[in-house]
């Protein structure tokens, strides 16, 4: 079974902040992709 999980945001991150995110969602898409729990397409 495949899904697709979006998100919208309702408040914008502050500037300081963002790049953090950023880089954290990289590291978890890294995580899960190389485990083969997520697939990229």
């Amino acid at each position: 079974m495949r899904f697709l999980v979006t998100m919208k945001s309702k408040h914008v991150a502050p500037p300081e902040v963002t790049l953090g995110l950023f880089d954290a969602a990289l590291a978890w898409g890294k995580r899960y992709s190389a485990s083969k729990k997520m697939e990229q397409s």
